[in-house]
């Protein structure tokens, strides 16, 4: 680290942001990270980027030698970047931030402060698109779900902070929708180092709900402060990881919900193994809301190899068993069972 930066012991942030080819994004990003007033240390690390990123990311550290970071790496995708800043992390917090987003806070320890007992911080998000319009993103169930947050977000802000264990949050936050929401946490980083967690790679979409429930299953006694704050401001673009429907973006995410179902047979836990099982399903259910009804023809061809009447059946039974009768989960329903009637 530089000789003039901040002490080590001094620093209560670590910001992490894994950058690949942001630049029309990446000083907006930068700005917003630097407004903070709190004792702050940004590492960026640069995966490879063949734009003029690095550029970017070089001129603001010359200007901030003290609070900025450079970490070079080939390119290895956002999970090793994400471990490789954890691993550089000096702060006593570490919060995530992708190199196009902004996050809508200047100071975090007016509510750190409260959290001395606590191993996670949430708050939450606000999204939009890159025009600045509101937006609810993934399934029509997500949808109705944020956009009942954004009606009732002035009871939100009413509310005082609450200390909880994290097991019984995890349970209530899977019985009325998962979406993992990462870069709206806190992390002490002494207890991401203490249980070994860090992002899984070979996971392109949907690593960090894995990272996610895995924070929630470290430990019994892990403690979260939920925090009557937005933290994030997640802007989705035309040209963002979530925004390619093909065949492989389908694939990539009904990996991350086979890890979970996986993960979920090797709890002895009963009540456990089916919160993470839930949160697995729910991944499929937005695979194919989400991405199998946008497939185009071509992609729908490809996906042939993808689908199964395995997937089918879960579907089937996460429709029954959670008794949901939103449309677009029979609309999914239908389109799969006609699609695997065709082979």
């Amino acid at each position: 680290m530089n000789n003039n930066s901040v002490q080590a012991a001094d620093i209560l942030i670590s910001f992490v942001v894994p950058v690949y080819n942001d630049v029309p994004y990446l000083a907006n990003c930068l700005n917003s990270l630097l407004a903070v007033r709190d004792r702050k240390e940004i590492i960026l690390i640069n995966d490879g980027s063949t734009d003029n990123s690095l550029a970017i990311m070089q001129e603001y550290q010359a200007k901030h030698p003290e609070i900025i970071r450079i970490i070079n790496q080939p390119n290895q995708g956002v999970s090793v970047a994400r471990n490789n800043g954890i691993e550089a992390a000096c702060g006593e917090w570490i919060f995530f931030v992708d190199g196009d987003d902004e996050i809508a806070f200047n100071e975090a320890s007016s509510f750190l402060k409260d959290a001395a007992a606590a191993d996670l911080v949430k708050g939450f998000l606000v999204g939009s698109n890159q025009f600045g319009q509101v937006i609810g993103l993934g399934s029509e169930y997500m949808k109705a779900k944020l956009a009942e947050y954004h009606l009732n977000k002035g009871a939100y802000q009413k509310t005082v902070s609450r200390l909880v264990n994290a097991s019984g949050y995890f349970k209530d936050l899977v019985q009325s929708i998962f979406t993992p929401e990462f870069t709206t946490y806190f992390y002490r980083r002494r207890f991401l180092n203490q249980h070994h967690l860090r992002f899984p790679v070979g996971y392109t979409l949907g690593e960090d709900s894995i990272f996610v429930v895995e924070c929630y299953l470290a430990s019994a006694d892990t403690q979260l402060l939920e925090i009557n704050r937005i933290l994030y401001h997640y802007i989705i673009r035309s040209n963002s990881a979530v925004s390619h429907f093909t065949a492989a973006s389908l694939k990539a995410v009904l990996n991350t919900s086979d890890y979970l179902a996986q993960r979920a047979a090797r709890i002895a836990d009963e009540p456990r193994q089916m919160l993470v099982m839930a949160v697995a399903l729910t991944i499929m259910e937005h695979a194919f809301e989400y991405y199998f009804q946008r497939l185009s023809p071509e992609e729908r061809e490809k996906a042939r190899h993808i689908c199964t009447q395995e997937h089918l059946s879960a579907l089937k039974l996460w429709q029954r068993e959670t008794q949901r009768t939103v449309p677009s989960l029979q609309r999914s329903i239908d389109e799969l069972s006609a699609f695997l009637a065709q082979n």
